[in-house]
């Protein structure tokens, strides 16, 4: 079933969000609590589920049946793991961090 708030068209079987606001999380209470104390925003959240999405740059993690994605927005990166639902995308934990990391 799909998510008529988060999904705007289908086309050649890829889904495609119309922006990160659309995007639908869920998460347990406990998760709720970790994500303050580390001060991070469902905003931030919801771009890098997004970003992952509809790039397909993401890792799988078979054991799990989780995803993990990241995203830099500023000066710092955050890692989101989480599992698409029907209704939305469940966050099981995320993190971040303010080291800048130079690729070649």
């Amino acid at each position: 079933m799909l998510n008529l708030f988060s999904i705007v068209k289908i086309l050649r079987g890829k889904v495609y969000m119309a922006s990160w606001e659309q995007v639908v999380l869920m998460k347990k209470p406990e998760v709720s609590k970790l994500l303050e104390k580390r001060h991070i925003l469902d905003d931030d959240l919801k771009q890098v589920v997004h970003l992952a999405e509809e790039s397909g740059k993401k890792l799988f993690s078979p054991g799990s049946g989780e995803y993990l994605a990241k995203m830099r927005i500023g000066k710092a990166t955050f890692y989101a793991r989480y599992v698409p639902k029907d209704e939305g995308y469940e966050i099981n934990s995320a993190y971040v961090h303010k080291v800048e990391i130079l690729e070649k």
